[in-house]
């Protein structure tokens, strides 16, 4: 597995981008990826915490319906 994130800071950081693929034999099999428009900006959103933003990435990559 690949990924990249990155953080952002308002007050605190938070997670505003992460891309995550899985990959096998050196091939791309999923991949899933989290942005906030404009690294949050006014998005309430932004606050949630990293392993929920995470959680709904690993679901989406492994072909999991959302939670929601």
């Amino acid at each position: 597995m690949d990924y990249t994130a990155l953080r952002t800071w308002d007050i605190v950081t938070y997670l505003s981008y992460a891309k995550l693929t899985l990959m096998k034999d050196s091939k791309v099999v999923s991949n899933a990826e989290f942005r906030l428009k404009g690294n949050g900006g006014f998005a309430l959103n932004k606050w949630r915490s990293t392993d929920t933003k995470i959680d709904e990435l690993v679901d989406e990559l492994m072909g999991v319906k959302s939670r929601k």
